[in-house]
Formats: structure tokens, sequence, C-alpha cells
């Protein structure tokens, strides 16, 4: 159950509408992928009154660098940079940081205050740890008792009239398993007998090999040419954190367009061996 689906699931419980979601995994894969959102999507976290939870478990980011590349050495070692190359520059103006322009070490203070924009909170982004922010929007399903969630089952068809949808579902045994790209994913075979259910809407929240797109007759993700591998690592960090920012890492999210490796840190919300 991602963050689109729970979402869905608070919006239409609190509205009153009878809801049943479900997921093929056990429910314990709580993968980060995300790391921010917006002002914007805070309204819609105010709307079905989670916002708090979220901000306390977030971290703003008011602003962001875009830089073409790091210079020089640094006391962690020699950076990629070649001193052929220009100077590091600002690759994009608005919201961003004039200073440290690629020197390690030398970011500016985080800001005192962040000036609220037109949806009542701060303009710029929020990080977030995804795993936490999936058990805030769970935590806010439980509040319905219209909203049920049945994990462990797959669906394998839909079909639809004029009036109504009808999902055929069936229960799945599997287990989470590595992959040879490192990552992992749920692993099951279907069991038992198929179920029929009943509806007015089905709502897809099942990702890029969406079943529900499939059975609107909709066809297949199209590319848009930027097919590029990333490789996504979550770092815990050993220090405290005024330790840390504006002299080992940036407090706002810093992006490296260098063509022979981009890359970008991202300061998300402080994680705990405990959690």
């Amino acid at each position: 159950i991602g963050p689109v689906g729970a979402v869905a699931a608070n919006l239409l419980g609190q509205s009153g509408h009878k809801v049943l979601i479900v997921d093929q995994t056990d429910g314990a894969g709580l993968r980060p992928r995300a790391g921010g959102l917006d002002d914007e999507n805070l309204r819609l976290l105010q709307t079905i009154r989670l916002s708090e939870d979220f901000l306390r478990t977030s971290r703003p980011l008011p602003i962001v660098q875009l830089v073409s590349t790091y210079i020089g050495d640094n006391e962690d070692g020699p950076s990629p940079y070649d001193p052929s190359l220009p100077e590091p520059v600002l690759l994009l103006e608005g919201m961003q940081a004039s200073e440290g322009v690629g020197r390690p070490g030398a970011w500016p203070p985080a800001p005192d205050f962040l000036m609220p924009g037109r949806n009542g909170y701060p303009l710029g982004a929020w990080a977030f740890y995804q795993p936490m922010f999936e058990e805030i929007l769970r935590g806010g399903m439980g509040r319905f008792q219209n909203v049920t969630t049945q994990l462990s089952t797959r669906c394998i068809g839909i079909t639809q009239t004029d009036s109504h949808a009808t999902v055929q579902l069936q229960r799945v045994q599997g287990s989470w398993m590595s992959t040879p790209g490192n990552e992992v994913d749920f692993v099951a075979e279907t069991t038992g007998a198929a179920s029929l259910v009943t509806c007015k809407f089905v709502i897809g929240c099942d990702g890029a090999r969406s079943v529900v797109r499939k059975g609107m007759g909709a066809g297949g993700m199209v590319s848009l040419e930027y097919d590029e591998r990333w490789w996504a690592c979550d770092v815990k960090l050993r220090k405290q954190e005024e330790e840390i920012w504006g002299t080992k890492l940036p407090y706002f999210s810093q992006l490296i367009a260098d063509p022979r490796r981009a890359y970008a840190m991202v300061p998300l919300w402080q994680v705990t061996d405990s959690q």
C-alpha cells in the first residue's frame, strides 16, 4: 500500500465511502523511494488531518542547489573535479544558495525563518523518510471503520459495465526475496479459489506494472527516452546533526549535474537504529 493508495483511502474513508484496499504483498515491505513533497501536498495532508504528524517527522528543504561539479580535494579524499574544466557554477537561478558552490564544507547556515507561501506552509520541499510516512498514512486509514485492508491478495482480473465493476481476487502465499540487482521483491504464488468483489469504482494505485490499467484496456507505459539507472543509497549518520549540517553536508538538497556521474544529496529525517 503505497502513499498514493493510502492517501486515496484516507480521503475516501473520511468522506464516508466504503473502501476495500487490496495489496498483493504482506504489507511488510516498507521501502524508501520518494524523499520529498511540497507545500501544496501538505494541504492535502491537512485535509485528511495528518499534516501535523507528518511535520513532526519531516525536515524543511527551503532551497535547492544545482551545481555543475565539485572542485578540489577535501578531507574525505579527492573529488571527481577536473582542473581543466571551468569553475563550478549554479545551473539554475531562483531559490538556491549562492554560497558553497561545489566546495565541500562552505555551505551557508540554515535560515532561522522560513517564509510561508500561498498554501500556508513554508515554501519549498519537505524531506521525509518514506517508511515513516507510510506508517502515518496507514495509521490514518485505521481511523475509519468503512475502510478495510486485505493483504496477500492479488487482483487477477477486472470487468466493468455501465453501472459497476467486478474485481477478481485471489489469495497469495509468498515472501520477500533479493533480486540480482540488490532490490527486494515480494515473490508469491496464488492459492485457493478466486473471489469476486463488485464495486462502483476501481482505483489503480498499483504502480508501473498496473493490473488495473491493463484491465481498463490502456496501453503500456511510454518511454520518454530518459532510460537511466540510478543507485539510491540511504545513509544513517553516526554523529549528531549539529556536527554534520553545514560542515560535512549541506542542510539543503544539492544536485551535482556532472555528466561523468550525476548525483544528488538530500537530507532526510533523522532515523535511529530503533526505527
